[in-house]
């Protein structure tokens, strides 16, 4: 039986009340993601992660400086924070973000869908700092190619590299990267995990979004 859904939501356009349905399959969906993000929530490896901040220093005589790796998750929180945050952040996962918020910007139409879109896959990151590297030209690529360091695709590559499918040829790509003095495995890894931190935040207010679905007639949900 379909779930009949009254709630207001409040966007750049100004507060609405939203009525819909949503199908058994689709709010079957919602409930799996919520409980996999509350599992996720409670880890004490997702709090060890969440509370990373990472930041990259230049200066014009020293050049990039080292980074502190002692502030990174352990290997081990890691570890468990991506097995818990798997079923959200592939995309060939049934709970996956996008595929989430997909059911429900089909149901209940707004343009602050787009901003949760951004922050998950990396480009707000990007936006506020995008580090890239060009690759010089070859007689056998007569072009370059320019990287960008922080962004999704950056971070999909590296968690099949080293951590989810562990591919020999993403790890390859890597090592070309590390071949100068910058970035270096713990600039990237750094990077990576900032990255891991947009999108749990992204993650988060997809959650209360669905919890003021949950609630019925008199809750609401604010986007900006």
């Amino acid at each position: 039986m379909p779930k009949h859904i009254r709630f207001e939501l409040t966007d750049q356009d100004g507060t609405q009340k939203v009525e819909t349905d949503f199908s058994d399959q689709e709010w079957s969906l919602l409930e799996d993601y919520s409980a996999i993000f509350d599992q996720l929530a409670t880890s004490p490896a997702t709090t060890s992660v969440a509370s990373f901040g990472f930041s990259i220093k230049w200066d014009s005589e020293a050049g990039w400086a080292p980074v502190d790796a002692s502030q990174f998750p352990s290997r081990t929180d890691l570890a468990a924070f991506l097995h818990l945050f798997r079923p959200i952040i592939l995309n060939d996962e049934r709970t996956f973000f996008m595929k989430v918020l997909g059911v429900i910007s089909q149901r209940a139409p707004s343009k602050a869908w787009k901003a949760l879109k951004v922050e998950f896959d990396g480009r707000r990151f990007e936006s506020m700092m995008t580090i890239s590297m060009t690759s010089a030209s070859t007689p056998e690529q007569p072009t370059s190619e320019t990287l960008i360091l922080n962004s999704g695709r950056t971070l999909q590559n590296w968690l099949n590299a080293f951590e989810y499918h562990r591919d020999a040829a993403k790890a390859a790509e890597f090592s070309e990267i590390h071949a100068d003095d910058f970035p270096t495995p713990d600039h990237v890894k750094g990077l990576m995990l900032q990255l891991l931190v947009e999108k749990l935040k992204a993650a988060a207010k997809l959650r209360e979004l669905i919890r003021a679905l949950q609630q019925g007639p008199g809750a609401s949900f604010k986007t900006k």
